[in-house]
């Protein structure tokens, strides 16, 4: 993760919609974030504390 998910992307989607997807796949897929993801996701979250992310855990 960079500081590129921070920007409004082609689409026009917010970067909470970016970021909260970013998370759903990584939580359906059982995939782990090093420190920076973390961190970068955790500095998104931080403006967005009403936002749910919904996911289905992958067969």
């Amino acid at each position: 993760m960079s500081g590129t998910v921070a920007k409004v992307d082609e689409r026009g989607q917010e970067p909470v919609d970016n970021a909260a997807t970013w998370v759903g796949t990584k939580l359906r897929w059982n995939l782990a974030a090093d420190d920076a993801e973390r961190q970068a996701l955790l500095g998104l979250a931080e403006g967005c504390p009403t936002t749910t992310v919904v996911y289905e855990i992958a067969p």
